[in-house]
């Protein structure tokens, strides 16, 4: 059982017992998506005692200085299922998308096909953004002089991005607000993003950031803004907000890239497919090329609130990886072994990985793996491993 779970259960009870009736809110849900938007149990638990649970939400808010858990895309495992269908209205049969597979996301030929079938319209109004290869991140501006940054496991960043708060302060119009961000190392002579492995050689308090690793924000969300939340209102909306709020700092302060997508009342479905798979296709070309991760599918009108804490089929990522072809490979070898623990103490649990230099005549390590394995092939390499082990 969970804290919120156990804090719902005591609470329920208490609620009971001083009414003498059964309550007909879940409490537990209430805890839950307060502390969604504001996680701080000492805040919480006193809420409860001093008022009704009806009220949690009203004291427990988001607030610019609490940080808050955000929203995140919905996993596409397979493009055809998890991106197509979610795309299109439920009405087409599952069937229309299950006998192709496809090789590349240009390729989409079972839309060509199945001609007899339900053919689902396209939804009214989509947003496609590139995503970065970044640390995703939020900015919490209290006012014309506090400014705090939090990762997206609510981690404080100010010290390592002090020269990012520096530019936010220039950047931005207004009292208060919580944004929403990417923030990527990046070349601004070159006007590049650079690779992630690049911005982790950042350091995590940042004294000199003349001899630190240049970083640009890149910023697509408005949680909060002058004293009100910004959860419930819908992306366009928020977005709208965000651009009033924000000037561009060329290479320091940039809103992502995005195209919108509109279905035309005046094409039939299967057009209007075609027209959005183009789009699709052109974005995610354009944003491998200028180094980006991939796309990110959005509703922009009609169930477009921002679901804190929620990994929503709202959001819809499509990177280079999930495309069968298209991801890299690389040929490595297992040079080390590390112990497990937990269930795996006994046997291996995570392996060190080396490409050979054929100059060098060396295995260079390369990095470090412990997911994606099951137990039988952990058990497999653990027994063959140690017969070699030096």
């Amino acid at each position: 059982v969970s804290l919120i779970e156990a804090l719902g259960i005591a609470f329920t009870d208490a609620f009971k017992e001083k009414h003498k009736f059964d309550i007909d809110y879940d409490v537990t849900s209430i805890i839950k998506e307060t502390y969604a938007v504001h996680p701080d149990f000492e805040n919480i638990i006193n809420c409860l005692c001093n008022y009704e649970y009806a009220y949690l939400p009203c004291f427990c808010n988001i607030e610019p200085g609490i940080p808050v858990y955000l929203m995140l895309a919905g996993p596409i495992k397979d493009i055809q299922k998890d991106l197509l269908t979610r795309i299109y209205d439920q009405t087409a049969s599952n069937s229309m998308y299950d006998e192709t597979k496809i090789d590349s996301y240009s390729h989409y030929e079972s839309l060509n096909t199945k001609s007899n079938q339900i053919i689902p319209s396209v939804s009214t109004a989509l947003t496609l953004e590139y995503t970065y290869d970044g640390e995703r991140a939020q900015i919490h501006i209290l006012g014309s002089e506090s400014v705090k940054i939090y990762s997206r496991n609510l981690e404080n960043r100010s010290e390592k991005y002090s020269d990012v708060i520096s530019s936010i302060r220039n950047a931005f119009n207004g009292k208060n607000a919580i944004i929403d961000c990417e923030i990527v190392a990046y070349d601004k002579q070159e006007r590049k993003i650079l690779p992630f492995q690049t911005l982790c050689t950042r350091k995590r308090k940042c004294c000199d950031v003349t001899n630190q690793v240049n970083v640009c924000v890149f910023v697509f969300d408005l949680l909060y803004y002058n004293d009100e939340s910004m959860l419930k209102k819908e992306l366009c909306e928020r977005r709208e907000l965000l651009k009033s709020c924000i000037e561009e700092i060329d290479g320091e302060v940039q809103f992502v890239q995005y195209e919108n997508f509109l279905a035309s009342p005046n094409c039939n479905a299967l057009e209007n497919q075609s027209e959005l798979i183009d789009l699709i296709d052109h974005l995610m070309a354009d944003a491998i090329i200028n180094n980006c991760e991939g796309i990110m599918i959005k509703n922009l009108n009609e169930g477009s609130e921002y679901e804190a804490f929620q990994r929503s089929n709202n959001w819809l990522k499509l990177k280079k990886d999930y495309i069968r072809g298209e991801a890299d490979t690389l040929d490595l070898v297992v040079i080390g072994a590390y112990n497990g623990s937990g269930r795996r103490k006994d046997i291996f649990g995570s392996f060190l990985l080396a490409s050979y230099n054929s100059e060098m005549n060396t295995f260079e390590s390369v990095c470090k793996i412990g997911n994606g394995m099951t137990d039988i092939d952990l058990n497999y390499f653990s027994i063959n491993l140690k017969n070699v082990a030096m």
